[in-house]
């Protein structure tokens, strides 16, 4: 099991994981932890990433080989750099770090009280340089400092080997005992058929019928075969060639067949030949016969593909037939159930026969369109329709042109893919906007739909190419077949390979595998299965369904109400905690969650989150009043500060104060308590020396800092501002009283609608929030409930993040959010608003040296019944806005919201405009001529 410490009051210290591995950690008990992560790195042929041994272990995952010939990409992730031999260097490299000092250097050390460095220590500039070297770049820094703070847990300042071997050791015993298996599509054993009618030769192409439910499997010379879903022949078919009249019973010539594609609408099976025709089969009985031949084609079909609207079948339906040549020829028919093409007048039966220049005939069904060189003369080898774009997508052995997204209606740019040997196969899939991609240099590449040219991952594994591909949409997972009969199964999120299979084929122990251009086929709905084809063998694999629920439900981060959220600028992350007890770590360029702690203040709510000045301890205080420090790196439990009783916190900031630094934490006790900032103790006690004494007739709820000021906010809508030297209070703003209220004109919404501005006016009713006797029913009775959406008490809610419905002037004035605008606050002697609060969903912009207070505000939520409960300001603000018990963060939805700080009659429009990037969407509202800069995470 990995390290752990356990602090007196019995929550234990451990180390969790940097990106891209997924932590879990419960502080639930001294004695246990469970952990998960989902690890990442490079896959053997067998799928089992390989182990090294601890030493060869990276802070990322498995180090690559010192033989490994396999080219790396230019800007391949940091893990897949690092190298045994790296490591090893690195270790020699702390060895050296010998410090020697003069004596008077010692005694000057001594003079100003500090110690000397140790020996065989890196601080982080010299780690950074020294990695950087070993791996002969530098864009890799940033993430070398952050992983110089994950391992130097202690915050020494310097870092040991002995640290960083540590560090390896319990990343890689949590992956071996704690990776969450993946989800597995495969629930049952391939059900493995010989095929007596393909007479020793491979399947050129498997497709399936679903009137009635059939798999229908067609050989390389032509004989099909029909299969019920239960693998047993029902049927057989074979495509005959035209007879060779001086030598009755054989073929005019070879034929082979090439491909295949149902015409699901009119129940027909098209079938591409090196006859240089396309046959077409009725499938409408239960006997198979071929209707229709178009023949005369200028050169072998290679590929097919057919689409139809499933909500209008006798409307417009498309055929594509590629050739050898990288030519593509469209058909458009107009009534495919009334008819594909014209039959004679005197027909008595039989098939159709009909050459390809005579189509002209037939112009009342159908539209013969060529788009030619599509591939530089290569060999067109699959095709895919993309009809909500009207797009083709083909693949060719073109190093040039490998991929191909055409306009069929040539009105965008033709986006073109570019691949050394080409691509076998690909595959593609609408919902997730991905390209999946099979080719001979044995990779599998998967490309972005808008970023065409670089994929966005590399697949390696495979030790011979890669002859076809499938997208299994509902588990993200990706199975490719190889030219060896391997069928892996990949992680599209990890980007690893989850299983190696080598299905059974009996005729793969005494002949090599031969396998058709397309062996290996995906259905879904009522079929549900993947089906892959060896020789003259057929393999069922029954692919499991997920329940994701209905299409309206979001994606949620937490289990519970989302109650707090920070931007950690210096490692690019959103601290993100919640009603049950957890905070979570989420890395802002990738959107994903690197580090979870489960119950880290027991079973109570975390009410409030902060970081220190340095970015490198994250502070939570929960319902219960209890307060913890964290290492914002490894998720280290370095500190407990002990409660001023058992009220919620709502606010603590890190600020400093006679030279020292101190946290000031309020809350529901009213009071303003300091805690001394000592890094080295395990357990602080609170101080009650604040200055200003108890001034706050309710509960704080909110509290902001900057260089000068402390603004603290209660619930019976009091504002108070601090003078952070002296302590004592400057200003006082009341809302309830109406202070400059009366001065606000009506504002326009981000809506549009119009609201009144001002707060419902009148005195807060007393019994509302008192008991009999006059006095407020105290937030630490025993009686309290232990969550805050049960058995509320009727005259006030549990928790400000859950108020029940109250008469309009009874909860309009609690001042959820206070932020003071940094750049404007370090101005001592501007007059411009500089404090920004949140009340009941409006915001407002409050001056501090101004006779005039309010300066500006508008309404912030979208609707009536939201507040604005999150605000945070690393120079740009961050606001979170929720909703009664909404839980959803999307981290790739961040815009910017500018309002402006008006005059009397101020009026506030919005108008919105959506800006598309790489790793965000910008979401702009003008609000008028003075803009103030806020950055809006949006739910």
């Amino acid at each position: 099991m990995p390290h752990k410490d356990i602090t007196p009051n019995g929550k234990p210290k451990m180390n969790s994981l940097r990106i891209p591995t997924l932590n879990v950690i419960d502080f639930s008990t001294s004695g246990s932890i469970t952990g998960k992560q989902a690890g990442r790195g490079k896959h053997n042929a067998s799928g089992v990433p390989p182990t090294p041994p601890p030493s060869a272990m990276s802070a990322f995952g498995p180090v690559e080989s010192d033989c490994d010939d396999v080219p790396l990409d230019p800007d391949a992730p940091m893990e897949q750099r690092i190298k045994l031999s790296h490591l090893e260097e690195l270790m020699q490299r702390f060895k050296e770090m010998i410090t020697v000092y003069e004596d008077s250097e010692l005694q000057q050390l001594e003079a100003e009280g500090r110690t000397r460095r140790p020996n065989a220590t890196m601080d982080v500039d010299e780690f950074v340089d020294i990695v950087s070297g070993l791996l002969a770049t530098n864009e890799y820094n940033k993430q070398l400092k952050l992983l110089f703070y994950q391992c130097d847990a202690d915050g020494t300042g310097y870092l040991e080997w002995r640290e960083v071997c540590d560090y390896i050791m319990t990343q890689q015993k949590i992956k071996d005992c704690m990776t969450p298996p993946k989800a597995n599509p495969f629930n049952s054993k391939p059900k493995i058929r010989f095929i007596s009618n393909n007479k020793q030769e491979p399947s050129a192409k498997i497709v399936a019928l679903r009137n009635p439910s059939r798999y229908v499997n067609i050989s390389k010379e032509g004989e099909i075969a029909i299969w019920d879903l239960d693998m047993n022949i029902i049927g057989t078919v074979n495509i005959e060639g035209d007879p060779d009249p001086r030598r009755p019973g054989k073929r005019l010539q070879q034929m082979w067949v090439m491909d295949a594609v149902t015409m699901e609408n009119c129940d027909k099976i098209a079938i591409a030949t090196t006859c240089r025709d396309v046959r077409i089969y009725d499938t409408s009985s239960s006997v198979f016969y071929e209707e229709f031949r178009l023949y005369g084609f200028p050169n072998p079909l290679r590929a097919l593909e057919y689409w139809y609207n499933p909500m209008a079948t006798n409307s417009n339906s498309i055929l594509l037939l590629g050739n050898s040549k990288g030519d593509l020829h469209m058909f458009t028919f107009f009534t495919p159930r009334s008819g594909i093409f014209e039959k004679p007048p005197n027909h008595q039966g039989g098939c159709v026969k009909i050459f390809l220049l005579d189509l002209k005939k037939h112009y009342l069904l159908l539209k013969h369109q060529v788009l030619e060189n599509m591939h530089d003369g290569q060999e067109m080898k699959q095709i895919f329709y993309l009809a909500e774009k009207e797009v083709i997508l083909s693949c060719s052995d073109s190093p040039t042109r490998s991929l191909v997204f055409t306009d069929i209606n040539k009105t965008r740019k033709t986006v073109v893919i570019r691949s050394d040997r080409g691509f076998e196969c690909f595959d593609y899939s609408s919902r997730l906007g991905l390209v999946a991609t099979g080719s001979a240099d044995n990779f599998v590449r998967l490309y972005n739909q808008y970023v065409p040219g670089k994929p966005v991952a590399i697949l390696r594994g495979h030790s011979v190419s890669v002859i076809d591909v499938v997208i299994i949409e509902d588990y993200l997972q990706v199975v490719t077949f190889d030219d060896d009969a391997i069928v892996k199964r990949w992680d599209m999120v990890d980007q690893t390979c989850l299983q190696t299979l080598r299905i059974a084929f009996p005729c793969l122990d005494n002949r090599s595998a031969e396998h058709g251009y397309f062996p290996m086929a995906y259905f879904k709905g009522r079929f549900n299965s993947l089906i892959v084809t060896c020789n003259d063998y057929i393999a069922k694999i029954s692919i499991g369904t997920r329940d994701y629920g209905t299409s309206s439900q979001q994606a949620l981060t937490h289990s519970t109400p989302l109650s707090c959220i920070l931007y950690n600028s210096e490692s690019s992350e959103v601290v993100t905690a919640c009603d049950g007890s957890e905070i979570a770590l989420w890395d802002v360029d990738t959107g994903q969650i690197h580090t979870r702690f489960v119950q880290a203040h027991g079973n109570e709510e975390i009410t409030c989150i902060t970081l220190d000045d340095k970015k490198r301890r994250i502070i939570s205080g929960a319902r219960d009043g209890s307060l913890y420090v964290w290492h914002a790196y490894s998720g280290l439990h370095l500190q407990t500060l002990h409660p001023y009783g058992n009220s919620e916190v709502t606010g603590i900031l890190d600020h400093f104060h006679d030279g020292r630094r101190v946290l000031a934490v309020v809350g529901w006790n009213r009071t303003i308590v300091q805690y001394e900032d000592h890094p080295e103790m395990l357990s602080i006690k609170p101080s009650l020396h604040w200055k200003g004494l108890q001034l706050h007739e309710d509960d704080i709820l909110s509290m902001a800092g900057c260089d000068q000021y402390i603004a603290t906010g209660s619930y019976d809508g009091q504002i108070i501002v601090w003078k952070t030297d002296t302590q004592l209070p400057i200003k006082k703003i009341n809302l309830k009283s109406g202070d400059n209220i009366s001065e606000r004109t009506s504002t326009d919404d981000m809506g549009g609608s119009t609201r009144g501005s001002g707060y419902p006016t009148g005195e807060r009713n007393g019994s509302a929030n008192r008991n009999g006797s006059g006095f407020r029913r105290d937030s630490r009775s025993s009686s309290r409930p232990n969550s805050r959406h049960q058995d509320r008490p009727p005259s006030r809610p549990v928790s400000r993040y859950s108020r029940p419905t109250f008469p309009a002037d009874a909860s309009q004035f609690a001042v959820d959010v206070l932020v003071f605008l940094s750049h404007r606050a370090a101005n001592k002697f501007t007059k411009s608003a500089i404090l920004l609060s949140s009340s009941a969903g409006y915001l407002n912009f409050w001056s501090v040296t101004n006779r005039r207070h309010l300066i500006g505000g508008f309404y912030g939520s979208d609707f009536m019944d939201q507040s604005i409960l999150a605000v945070y300001d690393p120079g740009r603000q961050c606001v979170g806005r929720r909703g009664h018990s909404r839980m959803d963060l999307r981290l790739g939805h961040i815009g910017v919201l500018r309002g402006s700080a008006g005059v009397a009659g101020y009026q506030a429009t919005a108008e919105v405009s959506r800006m598309e990037s790489a790793q965000q969407r910008h979401i702009r509202a003008r609000m008028g001529r003075k803009r103030k800069s806020l950055c809006v995470i949006v739910d």
